[in-house]
């Protein structure tokens, strides 16, 4: 079987280990942090303090809305094309 990561599988390795650099550089030098790690629709939040926990908390529920947002769009989009097609399969009959 074939896996195919797309256009973008080798840009996405290199921001991770950018993002991967940077932390460990914020964390060396004893630098303030905050996280959420998403296991399916459960959130797991850390942070070095009450302020970047919830900090994280807020941009995670940022980023779910805009993905969910983007998800219906694209699905939308494609509901339409689909028409599209199906219109232009009956009027080739």
């Amino acid at each position: 079987m074939k896996v195919d990561g797309g256009p973008f599988s080798g840009l996405i390795i290199i921001v991770g280990i950018i993002v991967l650099m940077m932390v460990l550089l914020v964390l060396a030098m004893g630098g303030e942090y905050g996280g959420v790690v998403m296991i399916g629709p459960i959130p797991i939040v850390f942070g070095s303090n009450y302020r970047w926990a919830i900090l994280a908390m807020v941009l995670a529920i940022i980023l779910m809305v805009v993905a969910l947002v983007f998800v219906r769009l694209i699905e939308d989009m494609m509901r339409g094309w689909q028409k599209r097609e199906w219109e232009h399969e009956e009027e080739i009959k």
